[in-house]
C-alpha cells in the first residue's frame, strides 16, 4: 500500500483507513481532490492508497451526473 489517505491523516484512525480500503475492494473509484491534498501536505508521489486517484478540484463536480451516487469521506 503507498502512502496514506487524506482521511487517515485528516481523523487519525485506523477504521477509517481501513474502511477506504473497504471501499476499493468493492470495486468503488475513491479520488481526492488535490487543493485539499495540498493543504493537509499530502501532495508527493505515495501520498495515497493504491488505487485512490488524484483529482484537480473542478473537475470532480462535473463528473458527478455521470455517477449513481456520490459519497463524501
Amino acid at each position: 500500500m503507498g502512502g496514506c489517505h487524506l482521511q487517515e491523516r485528516q481523523r487519525g484512525g485506523v477504521k477509517r483507513l481501513d474502511d477506504v480500503r473497504r471501499l476499493l475492494d468493492a470495486g468503488v473509484r475513491v479520488y481526492a481532490e488535490e487543493p485539499r491534498l495540498a493543504a493537509h501536505g499530502l501532495d508527493g508521489e505515495g501520498r495515497l492508497l493504491d488505487r485512490v486517484r488524484p483529482l484537480p478540484a473542478d473537475e470532480a463536480a462535473t463528473r458527478w451526473s455521470t455517477y449513481r451516487m456520490v459519497c463524501f469521506l
